[in-house]
Formats: structure tokens, sequence, C-alpha cells
């Protein structure tokens, strides 16, 4: 399955035109897996399935229940990318904190967690106000926090949600 998974992320980061630039020592990091927050900006619907498909290991991501139980097709996809290998999902939801219980679980578990910081996609690119769910987590548990940065995602206009680019290049910076 792991053969499998790495030539489907190859092949899906060609057609999405993604190219990710790793330092040594933040590649190391996530290699090793264990107990590790990722955190990225988020600028388009792509950033988890991106996110997933150049992460080393897999993590356990949190989603907005509009997509991760509500809406069946993206619910059907990320199902799909599970069982794929690339990582599971944890409904998160702002205002219930049974999510970010889960988290903790999965990091009590010595296991990575991805999360996008700002709770929803930004219209400009750039990182916004961080919420507080990051940091207790850190704080909760002494994982250290890698921070990935998505560039370009958000000029696509079909997945972004002021893109004006068709088929952006994408560029995955840690």
């Amino acid at each position: 399955m792991l053969v499998l998974r790495k030539f489907l992320a190859w092949i899906l980061l060609r057609i999405l035109r993604v190219k990710a630039t790793w330092s040594s020592d933040g590649l190391a990091k996530i290699e090793q897996g264990g107990k590790l927050i990722v955190t990225a900006n988020h600028v388009s619907l792509l950033d988890g399935i991106i996110i997933a498909l150049v992460s080393p290991v897999p993590l356990t991501f949190a989603v907005d229940p509009e997509f991760s139980v509500h809406n069946v097709v993206s619910k059907s996809g990320l199902a799909v990318l599970a069982w794929l290998g690339y990582g599971q999902v944890v409904p998160l939801q702002m205002n219930s904190p049974y999510g970010l219980r889960k988290l903790l679980q999965v990091l009590d578990e010595n296991r990575p967690v991805m999360i996008f910081p700002e709770g929803e996609i930004s219209r400009n690119g750039r990182l916004g106000i961080e919420r507080r769910g990051v940091k207790w987590l850190a704080n909760r548990t002494g994982a250290p926090i890698i921070r990935v940065q998505i560039l370009g995602a958000e000029r696509s206009r079909i997945f972004a949600k002021a893109g004006k680019a068709w088929w952006p290049r994408i560029t995955i910076v840690l």
C-alpha cells in the first residue's frame, strides 16, 4: 500500500502542479512522526489534500464538519484518502470541544496532527488570526509546532475564494 500511496501522490501532485520545498530540519521532524502539530495557512479547498500528499507520514487532519460529515462528496473523498493511508480526519467545530479532545488523544498516542490555525480559508493568502486551539494543544501535550506555508493555491479560480487562475502552480514551503 505504501508504494501505491507514493505513486498516487506523485501523479496527483504533478496534475495539481505542486512543488514541495522542504528544509532538511523540517522534513526530518515530520519524517520522525510522533507527537507533532503541523499548521499551515489555509488558502483553498485543496490545502489539506496537498499537505496529505506531500507529507512523508500520515497525519490526522482537523476538518470542518461541513466537509467531513455533512457534504457527501467531500466526506467520501476524505474516506478514500484515509483508506489509501494518507491520514485520518477529525471533525473540528469551533463551538464544540469534542474535536479538540480527539486531537489531544491522537497527540497523546504519539501521532502527528494537522490543523489550519485560522479555522477558515483566507481571501488574500496571508495567515490570519490564529485561534487558541493550536497553542492549547501544544501546551497540553508538549508537541512541537511545525509551520508550513502554501503559496499559489489562493490564485485558483476553482478551489479558492477569490482566485483568477484556472490551474495555478502551487508551492509548499517548510
